[in-house]
């Protein structure tokens, strides 16, 4: 028993050596009383920097449109994916695309080459590699927009469609070869991060716009303050024309100043009467179509009135065809411009040539047309003599409709007689011109000036047949 004891006592003292030795290596390794480094935040690796087009930087404010297209491989995983917009959802889709861009842009400090890396990453890879772009015309704007000192974001994000196969699911620009649809976003920078509110004025059915672009960042009206002009430019089956909408943004919400557009146009921003506020200037109309019918190219004009951009002038561009003579005959006489609407009227019912069907099967100018613009255009002639009080003028005039335009389906006749019984009896050219009218508006399908209308033709509405009350 002895010989154990003094055994058992060796191997323990063998024991606590040994394990005092194992502790002086841990300690030494891998110290527990030394405090430990400082947790590390739990921030998000930003993503690369995306390649701009030439001259642009992510702090100086970059053209409206980014031209560079992403390589065909996302640059980055992004951080979560977008909701999908369906129409049930639009409040909801607002609100969390909202607060994903404002989460994005206060993660890369408002950084617009990173945002867009991360945003292109929400593309399906193969998709662009397949042929369809990133669209070139995507808005991405850095601006002070409100005049406060600091630079706002103008993003406009690409609509996109969740498309699955099996079980696995891929997000798709919803882009065509000319359309491409976007959400354009205001990202406000505050002492917290960004904010992101919606483009969206009330004549917007739904938040997308087709190529939308930043037209204008200006003092428009000539108060100091600047306005914006932002634009979508649209295509149809065989039409395109561009909308612009004039507003403010101040800081939380977008003021609406007003809203404009035309088919094929012609955008200016001139001061048209030097009065130091800036007019847009719209040039252009005409739609692609055979079915828009007889046509010609307007200038449109709107001007600053009551805090608003208003149409304040419509002008048609000359043209010798025989009822676009009649139409302007008709506004001249409507500004008390005689000279120039005898003239018109006159030109009008002289040009007034017979088409045979072999000639031009498709011409407007047939028997009905012939005879209800040429005594119209008589009758404009009547108006500018009862207004000069040439009483045998007027009759002389009368006996030529009475000649000429003898259809029996043509109300242009009995009008033209109304008129002559009236002012002979009153002497009032203006009551001797709405008796007229009042001829023409009891048979309006009658009363049409052809017999066919493209549903982009100018026409003189029903009630607008009296040109001296307008």
């Amino acid at each position: 028993m002895t010989r154990f004891y003094l055994w058992w006592a060796k191997r323990r003292i063998e024991f606590v050596w040994l394990t005092a030795l194992l502790g002086m290596i841990f300690l030494s390794r891998c110290n527990p009383f030394v405090a430990e480094p400082d947790a590390v935040a739990n921030t998000p690796i930003p993503p690369p920097t995306a390649t701009l087009a030439t001259g642009d930087s992510a702090t100086e404010p970059i053209s409206p449109s980014i031209s560079s297209a992403p390589t065909a491989t996302p640059a980055i995983l992004p951080l979560r994916q977008p909701p999908i917009f369906t129409a049930d959802n639009a409040d909801a889709w607002a609100a969390e695309m909202s607060a994903l861009l404002a989460e994005l842009a206060t993660r890369t400090q408002g950084d617009l080459a990173q945002m867009l890396a991360e945003i292109k990453g929400w593309v399906a890879p193969q998709q662009l590699a397949e042929g369809l772009p990133w669209p070139e015309h995507s808005l991405a704007v850095q601006a002070d927009l409100d005049d406060d000192g600091t630079v706002e974001l103008l993003l406009g994000v690409p609509q996109l469609r969740e498309q699955c196969e099996g079980e696995t699911c891929e997000m798709h620009l919803v882009c065509g070869a000319i359309d491409c649809f976007s959400a354009v976003f205001f990202l406000e920078p505050t002492a917290v991060g960004y904010t992101a509110t919606l483009f969206q004025p009330d004549d917007l059915f739904e938040p997308w716009l087709s190529n939308p672009e930043f037209f204008a960042h200006q003092d428009l009206d000539g108060d100091g303050r600047s306005e914006l002009i932002l634009a979508q430019n649209w295509c149809g089956a065989s039409t395109c024309g561009t909308d612009l909408w004039v507003g403010r943004w101040d800081g939380m919400a977008w003021e609406p100043l007003g809203h404009m557009g035309q088919t094929y146009t012609e955008i200016s921003l001139v001061d048209e009467n030097g009065d130091g506020q800036t007019e847009i200037v719209l040039y252009g109309g005409t739609m692609g179509s055979a079915g828009a019918g007889l046509q010609r190219p307007h200038t449109l004009i709107y001007g600053w009135e009551n805090g608003r951009y208003t149409l304040q002038k419509d002008t048609p561009d000359p043209n010798d065809n025989p009822y676009f003579l009649l139409l302007d005959a008709h506004a001249a006489l409507a500004n008390n411009e005689l000279e120039t609407a005898y003239a018109l009227a006159e030109n009008a019912r002289t040009n007034l040539i017979p088409v045979t069907p072999d000639d031009d099967p498709f011409s407007l100018y047939d028997d009905w047309a012939i005879d209800r613009i040429g005594a119209y255009a008589t009758i404009q002639m009547m108006l500018v003599e009862a207004l000069r009080g040439e009483t045998a003028v007027m009759q002389t005039l009368l006996a030529e409709i009475e000649t000429n335009y003898t259809r029996t389906d043509n109300p242009y006749l009995s009008a033209a007689q109304v008129l002559w019984q009236t002012y002979q009896t009153s002497s009032d050219p203006l009551a001797a011109c709405q008796a007229m009218a009042n001829v023409l508006n009891a048979d309006p399908e009658q009363s049409a000036l052809l017999s066919w209308f493209g549903y982009n033709m100018e026409q003189i509405a029903p009630e607008d047949y009296c040109p001296l009350s307008q």
